[in-house]
């Protein structure tokens, strides 16, 4: 007849070896007396490698005196009844891994007959967290001194880090804004379309999409415009672990727009003296750019070649501008070429013909410069 009481202990094993976690039972001296395939197949370990050994001598902790140390502390007060969770780092095959360990005793009959030990792999967490820390350390570094508004959130909205710009100008404290949803602030909070538009902005950047654009914030002198963008930033793996929330005094930005439309305007009125200029010389004009392609022609030039400016724009010089030897009828080289040679102001002789499109022939004589 089966026991069933060993029928239990058999079904807890394998119950426990199916886990995908590490499970270690450890008698009350320390030795292991049972231990999961989970931690035997990452570290390359068979069961007797580790079975009657000591829990801090095994492997997974042997790599570093203090670490056994620490190890062995745990099992000691976990043999003194307490519970024990920690991170540390266990040793494989391929290197170190971080763990989450916990420590615990077993109970039976009031007292402490065994110890059990569950861990699991932190590796990713722990990578993203101390990337993240690590990253707000260097963004606080820099921030203080900037005088942009800066604040960083976690992924709820809420501002985990501030400069100080922000504060001073709505005469804040740090204690009035880290902890609250960004829109809950006091820069936001006397105007629900305003706190719509930062919560719309705050999704899409938990979406992984930056924005952009000028809102109102409320200072002691009254309302104030800034240009307002939030960003998300990126792990390793693509996901968002947080945001940087910026704001811009937008007069710089608008300065600029407007300098550059003063230079475009200044642009398109220096292009149109130009083209009255050139309109207005007795001679045939033509200009062309570094590549000796036509870019503007004057009326004379257009009635001498037979070419319209529209059909001869963009086209080769030597296309719309044919020239020949008087004498010879050899055909003469583009000035263009000649000039873009030699970087020196071409003058042709006056024994120069053009050939117009019409077939019609004129004796010129021109330069290029």
């Amino acid at each position: 007849m089966t026991d069933p009481i060993e029928t239990a202990n058999t079904s807890y094993q394998s119950l426990l070896e199916a886990m995908q976690t590490f499970v270690a039972i450890i008698e009350l001296d320390g030795r292991v007396s049972f231990t999961n395939n989970t931690p035997l197949q990452i570290a390359g370990l068979q069961a007797e490698d580790v079975l009657g050994k000591k829990f801090w001598d095994c492997f997974w902790f042997n790599y570093d005196p203090e670490v056994q140390s620490q190890m062995r502390s745990y099992v000691l007060r976990a043999a003194a009844g307490e519970r024990i969770t920690q991170e540390i780092q266990s040793q494989t095959s391929d290197g170190l891994l971080w763990i989450s360990f916990k420590i615990q005793p077993v109970f039976e009959d009031g007292k402490i007959r065994k110890l059990i030990t569950e861990s699991h792999d932190i590796s990713e967490q722990r990578r993203l967290r101390d990337g993240a820390q690590a990253e707000e350390r260097r963004i606080q570094g820099l921030l203080d001194g900037m005088q942009t508004m800066v604040a960083i959130l976690d992924l709820e909205g809420r501002v985990s880090l501030v400069n100080n710009t922000p504060l001073i100008v709505a005469n804040l404290k740090q204690e009035d804004v880290i902890g609250r949803r960004l829109w809950e602030c006091p820069w936001f909070s006397d105007d629900p379309y305003t706190q719509k538009a930062v919560r719309a902005d705050i999704n899409d950047a938990l979406a992984g999409q930056s924005t952009l654009g000028d809102i109102q914030i409320l200072t002691p002198e009254g309302r104030m415009w800034v240009e307002f963008s939030i960003h998300p930033v990126f792990a390793d793996d693509g996901k968002v672990i947080q945001l940087v929330a910026e704001g811009r005094d937008p007069s710089a930005r608008r300065q600029a727009e407007e300098e550059r439309e003063q230079v475009l305007f200044e642009l398109q009125e220096r292009e149109q003296n130009l083209a009255i200029t050139l309109d207005s010389i007795g001679d045939a004009v033509i200009t062309t750019d570094a590549s000796g392609l036509i870019t503007r022609m004057n009326p004379i030039a257009e009635r001498l070649t037979g070419w319209p400016f529209e059909e001869a724009q963009q086209l080769p010089l030597s296309t719309v501008f044919a020239i020949f030897n008087a004498s010879t009828g050899e055909a003469l080289a583009s000035p263009v070429d000649k000039l873009m040679t030699t970087g020196e102001i071409v003058h042709l002789s006056n024994q120069t013909t053009l050939h117009a499109r019409d077939g019609s022939e004129y004796q010129i004589s021109d330069s290029a410069a």
